[in-house]
C-alpha cells in the first residue's frame, strides 16, 4: 500500500465541489484503532477505506438534499439522547466529544447526516421488493458451509436444541427462513451498491490521499 502524503493535506477529497476534511477521515481511523477493529499496521489502508466511505456518504447526502429527503427530527434527537446517556456525567460527555474532535453542535450535525443518508436509502429501498425463490434458497443452502448454520436454526417450540454434529447441516426446512432473509438482504445490498455507483459515475470526485 503506497504511503500517505506527509504532511497530510487539510482536504482529503472533494466531491462535486464539497470538501471532505482529512480531520473527518482521521477521526474514523483513530476510533477504529481505539476500538480494536484494526491494527496500527493497517493505518494507511484504513485511511483510504475511511475516505471511500466518506465519499460515498457525501454523494448520498448531496443526492438527499437535491431530492428534498430529510432525516426524521425525532429519530435524530433519540439517537443523540442515546449517545449522551452512555456517559455518566457532563465531564465524561465533554471528554468524549473532545476525543472525537467534536462539540455538541457538530455531533448533532453528524447524527443528522447519518439519518439523512439512511432516509434516502430507505426511499430507494422501497422501490425494490426482492424475493427469494425456492431454487435460490436451495442453491444457497448447498453452497453454505455447515458451520454457518450453528445459530441459524432455532429449536422447535418446547424442544431443547440438539448439539450440532461436526460437518453436518441442519435440515433445509429448519434454516429456510434464515436463507430467504439472507438472499433478500444480499439483493438489497446489491441494489444499494448499484445506486451508489450510478451517483459516482456522474459525480466529480477528487482524492488527495
Amino acid at each position: 500500500m503506497r504511503p500517505l502524503p506527509s504532511p497530510l493535506p487539510m482536504v482529503a477529497a472533494r466531491v462535486n465541489g464539497e470538501d471532505i476534511p482529512v480531520r473527518n477521515v482521521a477521526i474514523m481511523v483513530e476510533e477504529s484503532i481505539e476500538l480494536g477493529r484494526v491494527s496500527e499496521s493497517r493505518r494507511n489502508a484504513l485511511y483510504r477505506e475511511a475516505l471511500e466511505h466518506l465519499i460515498r456518504r457525501e454523494l448520498l447526502l448531496q443526492e438527499a438534499q437535491t431530492r428534498g429527503v430529510k432525516a426524521d427530527d425525532l429519530e435524530v434527537q433519540r439517537a443523540y439522547d442515546q449517545m449522551r446517556g452512555r456517559h455518566k456525567d457532563e465531564q465524561a460527555w465533554r471528554d468524549f466529544l473532545k476525543s472525537r474532535s467534536l462539540d455538541d453542535e457538530k455531533l448533532r450535525t453528524e447524527i443528522r447526516i447519518r439519518h439523512t443518508v439512511q432516509a434516502l436509502l430507505a426511499v430507494e429501498g422501497a422501490k425494490h421488493t426482492p424475493t427469494a425463490t425456492d431454487e435460490e434458497i436451495q442453491a444457497l443452502y448447498d453452497s453454505t458451509d455447515a458451520s454457518q448454520f450453528q445459530t441459524a436454526a432455532p429449536p422447535s417450540p418446547g424442544a431443547s436444541p440438539a448439539p450440532a454434529s461436526p460437518g453436518a447441516k441442519p435440515p433445509l426446512g429448519l434454516v429456510k427462513e434464515f436463507l430467504r432473509q439472507e438472499i433478500v438482504r444480499r439483493k438489497f445490498a446489491d441494489a444499494t451498491e448499484r445506486y451508489i455507483e450510478s451517483l459516482q459515475a456522474r459525480a466529480s470526485i477528487e482524492r488527495f490521499l
